[in-house]
């Protein structure tokens, strides 16, 4: 009878060995299999990452080879706007001089070859009188279409520190050459509130305009007249890697809502923002923002673009094809280069 208990016992002991070994191999097999998926996931979003430029824009200033930076676009696809489907501000940046950082506009029919527009001399603004380096000077300039008045505007940013203000400025143009006179859009305490790299678009009636905030986050505000703004509120870019902070942005409007394109840097390895890759996020109701995608890096090498990347500017085109304009550094020289994109930008749509 003992004998008959024990061989039951020992039956049931081997059973339960035999089940938690099963168990354990399928947990096993389980995790392989996720790690595999993982592992392929990562592959897969490397392999969705845009090819560099092999050489950048030739912008000329004159008969000169200008470095720029800070690119803003407009498409016209459809129909030319003044002569030219594409029109563009840029900032020149020859050494990271930024007594030159001011708003110039260029002209193209096919994204390659740009021109000054006829009759027109660039800068549109010139150099501050009280310019000094770091402290007192112009950046980020963009570029708007405003369809009720069919004009451009282009808006930059002026800094003077010795005041602690920044200020928003406008020009208006009815065809890219003639610019009138600056007006004043925006003006602020820099420690209470400034816009970073803002990008503005006119639609329903109304600039939007987004930019780099406080704590690295996106602020949003509109306006109707561009001299009286809605209150600010901010939307949050929610990193997978918790060491990355957004820097100069682009915004565009599309059929899947609103997409943007920025620069990032990590704020333990690289608070000079001296590396910084390229990413992709989109918002479909501008309130919450997807997980940031990275689509291109710094090239290897000595590269025009092998140290790093900037703003970058962008637009959909009716095919559903992006067209990316993105400033590149090597060392102390700034350029920019075009690219295209064939395929839903994040590669998962």
């Amino acid at each position: 009878m003992k004998t008959n208990v024990v061989k039951r016992l020992f039956a049931v002991g081997i059973a339960c060995l035999t089940l938690t070994a099963w168990i354990s191999l399928a947990k096993l097999a389980y995790t392989q299999e996720t790690t595999e998926k993982q592992i392929s996931a990562t592959v897969e979003a490397k392999e969705m990452l845009l090819e560099n430029a092999a050489a950048p824009l030739t912008i000329l200033q004159g008969e000169n080879l200008l470095e720029t930076t800070h690119p803003s676009i407009l498409s016209f696809e459809e129909e030319a706007w003044n002569g030219y489907h594409y029109w563009m501000a840029v900032s020149p940046y020859p050494g990271g001089d930024d007594s030159q950082e001011n708003p110039c506009i260029y002209a193209s029919n096919d994204l390659e070859t740009w021109e000054v527009p006829g009759g027109l001399t660039n800068p549109i603004y010139p150099t501050p009188e009280n310019y000094k380096k770091g402290v007192v000077y112009n950046s980020d300039p963009d570029l708007i279409y405003n369809s009720d008045t069919n004009q451009l505007e282009c808006w930059w940013r002026y800094v003077d520190d010795n005041l602690g203000t920044m200020t928003i400025y406008r020009k208006v143009s009815p065809d890219g050459t003639r610019w009138g006179r600056e007006e004043i859009v925006a003006l602020t305490g820099r420690k209470t509130v400034d816009y970073v790299s803002f990008s503005v678009l006119y639609e329903d009636h109304m600039y939007k305009m987004w930019s780099v905030g406080s704590g690295y986050k996106v602020q949003y505000t509109q306006s109707k007249d561009a001299e009286h703004w809605d209150a600010l509120r901010t939307m949050a870019i929610p990193f997978r890697d918790q060491q990355l902070r957004l820097w100069h942005m682009d915004m565009i409007h599309t059929d899947i809502g609103y997409e943007m394109i920025f620069v990032a840097f990590d704020k333990q390895f690289d608070s000079a923002r001296e590396h910084m890759s390229l990413y992709y996020a989109n918002s479909f109701d501008n309130r919450s923002i997807s997980e940031p995608v990275v689509i291109l890096q710094p090239s290897s090498g000595d590269a025009w673009d092998g140290d790093g990347l900037y703003k970058s500017t962008f637009f959909k085109d009716l095919d559903g094809s992006y067209h990316i304009i993105y400033s590149g550094i090597s060392g102390s020289q700034h350029n920019i280069g075009y690219i295209k994109c064939d395929h839903q930008i994040d590669g998962v749509s």
